[in-house]
């Protein structure tokens, strides 16, 4: 899941309900993990810390 909306694709064809890019990892994560996977368990922590901080519930957004 990404914060930005793709390019060239436009929200009708998407066929989505919702875009919840709010529980997206930031930006600055996501550039940090790249394509690494070795860095996933990392990642998932720095993730997880990321929803606590902002007060996001998975429950709220999805």
């Amino acid at each position: 899941m990404d914060r930005l909306w793709p390019r060239g694709l436009g929200k009708e064809e998407a066929c989505i309900d919702h875009w919840a890019k709010e529980i997206a990892p930031s930006t600055e994560l996501s550039q940090w993990f790249g394509p690494d996977s070795d860095k996933w368990p990392e990642f998932r922590r720095r993730y997880e810390w990321e929803w606590r901080a902002n007060g996001t519930e998975m429950d709220a957004c999805c």
